[in-house]
């Protein structure tokens, strides 16, 4: 996996992102709502992995109390702009660490580890969630959503790419050996789209696309609208479906 190319893809999505990513904020939504359940609202350490535009942060900042919130994203142009969002004062209790969260050093004694839509990027799953479980203080919690089996699946088929993604029940087995599982649910959420083009769009400004090297040409986009338009099409529309995992998961 091209963690540079994926970190392009998302740099140049950066301005649209937040207008088009409606089944992200319902999934992030759904994830500390989730969270929630714990009764538990305030925490010394955070750590926030696949930052992005900060649509999960926000969530973070009006819901919970911290002493220290670690920000990690791949991208440099993301830290940036969500530094951007936040007063001086508050920027005195938030750190940025840019890079890839399987290879950099991340802070330890973290009493919560949390990230939405982007553990799916992760290539080695076992070492990542020893690392994750190694840098937990004892009691602390890892909440995470990320995608199943059915993820974007007419994509896929219209396209020939995709991300690898498990099961919720092989994700649980894999988790298990390193954390007490406390939630585990999955979902569908069903995006409509009058036309083949608006789906392409929708890749676009989201950068669900960040698989792809290819610049798509005329003739290319031609034969993946009409690829989109057989395999998408639910009566008068077309539909796209993500199929969001939430974990929420407490270290053994």
């Amino acid at each position: 996996m091209d963690k540079l190319l994926i970190a392009q893809k998302f740099g140049k999505s950066l301005s649209s992102y937040n207008q088009e990513a409606k089944a992200q904020k319902i999934i992030i939504k759904r994830l500390v709502s989730l969270f929630e359940k714990q009764n538990l609202s305030s925490f010394k350490r955070i750590l926030e992995f696949g930052t992005g535009t900060g649509l999960l942060t926000k969530e973070i900042n009006n819901r919970f109390q911290y002493n220290n919130l670690f920000l990690n994203d791949l991208s440099e142009r993301y830290i940036s702009f969500v530094s951007a969002q936040y007063s001086a004062q508050e920027l005195q209790k938030i750190s940025f660490i840019e890079g890839d969260i399987e290879s950099i050093f991340i802070p330890e004694n973290l009493d919560l580890v949390i990230s939405s839509s982007t553990e799916q990027w992760v290539e080695n799953k076992k070492i990542f969630y020893n690392k994750i479980y190694r840098s937990l203080a004892k009691e602390g919690y890892f909440v995470f959503s990320t995608f199943g089996v059915d993820n974007l699946k007419q994509l896929r088929e219209a396209t020939g790419k995709s991300l690898k993604y498990s099961n919720l029940e092989t994700n649980k087995q894999e988790l298990s050996k390193y954390f007490r599982i406390i939630d585990a649910q999955e979902d569908r959420i069903s995006l409509n789209f009058e036309s083949s083009l608006e789906i392409l769009i929708h890749i676009k400004k989201t950068g669900v696309n960040a698989l792809s090297r290819e610049n798509w040409t005329r003739k290319s986009v031609k034969e993946i609208m009409q690829k989109i338009e057989r395999v998408c099409k639910n009566g008068e529309l077309l539909e796209i479906t993500y199929h969001p995992l939430y974990f929420i998961l407490k270290k053994k």
